[in-house]
């Protein structure tokens, strides 16, 4: 098969896959199921999950998405690196990443082995509804109990940067696809209303802080880190209180553990706690001074929520330099668009044999 045909035919599962998906909605019995098992085990509001399911589904796993990653990502590798199984190690914290895992896979063509972690009770009712809706697709998963490190020859991981290194000892020398530990942070670069506090707020509080695009830092430049703290503690209060009055949840204090120790390098000004919510406040006076206090953080960063001033684009590009894959606007960042490689690092072309890559 020559490589033009070979895209060709990873577009068509690619667009075979995204069909499959197309009724994974509201009023599907597993979508519903699936819904109800998260919120149960892990106490998110329903709409914050019904929401990052389906933009799981039909945003970031759309034949548009799929394809655009096919022809970004694809041309120059040779088809004989291709993995034929794909090991994927998906953590349940942001319900829903395993569809995104096992839409690569099946993209490429090549079988899955899949064991849910303790916290994903999505794989279940999705596999489920695959069988109903596309059973030749379900057909080339494989749900286990125990891994078998010896078969597959490329993994995908969703997860802590320790479960990808134990993955990557147990597994030998096959390709890792490993999205792991980052932090999210917000920065208010100019003053902001009510309404920007509340979106920003928003962001937070899904998931329970849980996930890598929830800011856990805030940013304020040329400004009072108390009085930022004042108007985003009214903030997270609302959101709190509309979610989950004050319930505390206790597996949010290991996501506060994970960005105190990458933050740690920072000396916070104010920490605001509302419930399980925690964002520490900085004052910066201008751009170079972010830069400068972002700089040890280099690596460990995802979404930046990014507020005000004009110059945008610079800001967008510091941000960008200092490691940030995604930089949104209040009130988007737990929803990357479906053209957004992965982690900044894409979706396939991790997983090829070392010595077929270009």
């Amino acid at each position: 098969m020559s490589p033009d045909a070979w895209l060709d035919a990873c577009c068509l599962r690619a667009a075979t896959y995204a069909a499959a998906c197309r009724d994974w909605r509201p009023g599907d019995e597993h979508f519903d199921a699936a819904v109800s098992a998260v919120t149960e085990l892990l106490g998110y509001h329903p709409a914050d999950v019904e929401a990052q399911l389906l933009h799981v589904v039909h945003e970031r796993c759309s034949r548009a998405s799929l394809e655009h990653a096919v022809r970004t990502e694809l041309p120059g590798l040779a088809p004989a690196g291709a993995p034929a199984e794909v090991l994927h190690l998906v953590a349940g914290t942001v319900p829903g990443l395993v569809v995104e895992s096992l839409a690569t896979a099946c993209t490429l063509g090549a079988r899955s082995q899949l064991r849910p972690s303790s916290e994903d009770v999505v794989t279940r009712p999705f596999l489920a509804f695959l069988a109903a809706h596309a059973p030749d697709l379900a057909a080339q998963v494989e749900l286990v109990d125990d891994v078998r490190w010896e078969t597959p020859d490329a993994a995908i991981v969703y997860g802590s940067d320790e479960t990808i290194d134990l993955v990557s000892h147990r597994t030998g020398e096959i390709p890792i696809a490993g999205y792991g530990t980052r932090s999210g942070i917000a920065v208010v670069a100019g003053p902001a209303d009510e309404a920007v506090w509340d979106r920003l707020a928003g962001d937070v509080v899904p998931f329970r802080q849980r996930g890598c695009m929830s800011p856990s830092a805030l940013f304020v430049v040329d400004a009072s880190a108390e009085g930022a703290a004042d108007n985003l503690r009214r903030g997270l209060e609302h959101a709190v209180l509309l979610r989950h009055g004050s319930i505390e949840n206790p597996p949010a204090l290991h996501r506060a553990q994970l960005d105190a120790a990458a933050l740690d390098t920072i000396a916070g000004s104010v920490v605001v706690r509302v419930s399980y919510a925690e964002v520490t406040v900085h004052e910066v006076t201008d751009l170079d001074a972010l830069r400068a206090r972002l700089q040890p953080l280099c690596g460990l960063l995802q979404t930046a929520v990014l507020d005000g001033r004009t110059e945008r684009t610079a800001w967008e590009q510091m941000l960008a330099a200092a490691g940030c894959t995604r930089v949104v606007a209040p009130g988007c960042a737990h929803f990357p668009d479906g053209y957004w490689p992965q982690d900044g690092i894409g979706r396939f072309w991790q997983l090829w044999k070392r010595g077929a890559r270009s």
